[in-house]
């Protein structure tokens, strides 16, 4: 885990994490790999064969080790590092499960709320990191191209007149960098790539960003270069579009203030954050290692999809929307529910929280699971099904009179080793 501390401390260097962020970290992988190392003595049942000594013979077959392979170190991508980071995370939590279902046999119902408590902790520390790191991600620096060096930025921009166009669409694409889709009263597309790179990366005479246009489809996109990293801010026209496409990779995505009949939205160890968003459509949000934040934002359909990240939908209306997540919470608070059809969240070792008021005249069907944890529903219901044994709680319920309400939901929330929180 070499780089992955490397990495902290350029961070900490670099101001963007403090003391006690960096020494959190740290002993988080100071923990991984001391897990790391028992497990792999556990696997072989022989403990002499892990040696966690720091003999004198040991560190330097490190030393050597780390002389002939620190130009690989260097370059290593660092979507890799993190994605390595994530799987660690995602390890901890099937081991976590696994614990849990093992205590749980052997305790019985005293481990249900001990079990409950365990993962809660356990998962706020590891959200507590991936912020960290999400933080990082999100700032307009470019860490992860100029942590072995400091770079050179320079500026590239496209402009297209669009009142010649009808149902456009749009497409864009960056790598190692961030994407911000904002809403101005000008009649252009405005794309501005900043461009970090070590000198001689970039000719100035031969311009990245490139725009291909097939219809009514325009396509921005960069030509990948190694080192180089491209984030995109992005200024388009009022108006309704048919598709809107982003995708980056150790990027953060951010739309604000757009109307369009689809949007994909697609990045790796970066965050996805709409805001005044809508959609007559489809929307998807896809990412890792990060988290989700959709606020007052209108669709028809809407994909969440994240690993080792939390789930934020807030003041939203939505008719069908399906949020997945592992080891990080899920929170779905003041969405219309009247308007609402199906609503499916489904995470690992966190809980689920759907807060809200419900009208009158909607009816709703919970069907909800939980291992090592609790099911509270804060509203009059009619229980279908309600089994609770030592280590699981499953509950099908449905709001009184609800076959002659006027709207209908149907809300499923499945985690493990955590509580769901329904009204």
């Amino acid at each position: 885990m070499g780089e992955e501390r490397l990495i902290i401390l350029k961070l900490l260097e670099q101001g963007k994490i403090t003391e006690s962020e960096a020494e959190q970290l740290l002993d988080a992988l100071g923990d991984m790999e001391y897990d790391q190392a028992t497990q792999e003595a556990s696997n072989t049942f022989n403990p002499s064969k892990v040696n966690l000594s720091k003999d004198k013979d040991n560190t330097y077959t490190k030393h050597e080790n780390r002389e002939s392979q620190s130009n690989a170190g260097k370059s290593r991508d660092f979507e890799e590092i993190l994605e390595s980071i994530g799987k660690r995370f995602e390890t901890i939590g099937e081991q976590l499960e696994d614990k849990m279902d093992v205590f749980g046999e052997q305790f019985g119902k005293k481990m249900v709320n001990l079990g409950s408590i365990f993962a809660e902790k356990s998962i706020n520390f590891a959200e507590k990191i991936i912020d960290v790191v999400d933080k990082a991600v999100d700032s307009d620096t470019f860490i992860n191209v100029d942590l072995f060096g400091s770079n050179k930025c320079y500026e590239e921009i496209i402009e297209k007149k669009l009142s010649d166009i009808d149902q456009v669409s749009l497409q864009f694409e960056a790598y190692n960098g961030n994407i911000s889709i904002v809403r101005w009263n000008e009649p252009m597309i405005k794309v501005t790539a900043y461009i970090s790179a070590k000198e001689g990366k970039y000719d100035a005479n031969k311009p990245i960003l490139d725009l291909r246009e097939d219809g009514n489809i325009l396509c921005f996109y960069p030509k990948e270069i190694d080192g180089i990293g491209i984030k995109l801010k992005i200024m388009i026209p009022d108006q309704t579009y048919n598709l809107v496409k982003a995708q980056s990779k150790n990027g953060s995505i951010t739309v604000e203030n757009l109307n369009c009949n689809k949007l994909f939205l697609q990045t790796k160890n970066g965050s996805i954050t709409l805001n005044h968003v809508e959609t007559k459509e489809d929307t998807s949000c896809t990412t890792t290692n990060s988290k989700i934040i959709i606020e007052n934002c209108k669709a028809q359909n809407l994909l969440a999809a994240t690993k080792n990240g939390k789930i934020v939908i807030d003041n939203s209306s939505i008719k069908r929307i399906e949020g997945l997540t592992s080891n990080s919470k899920i929170t779905i608070k003041d969405i219309e529910y009247n308007q609402l059809q199906s609503l499916s969240l489904k995470t690992t070792n966190s809980k689920i929280e759907v807060i809200g008021s419900l009208p009158k005249n909607a009816g709703v069907q919970f069907d909800a699971s939980t291992t090592h944890g609790n099911i509270n529903i804060g509203l009059p219901v009619v229980y279908v099904e309600n089994i609770k044994n030592y280590s699981n709680h499953r509950v099908t319920a449905r709001t009184p009179a609800f076959d002659t309400c006027e709207t209908i939901a149907h809300i499923k929330a499945y985690t493990t080793n955590s509580t769901i929180y329904l009204f």
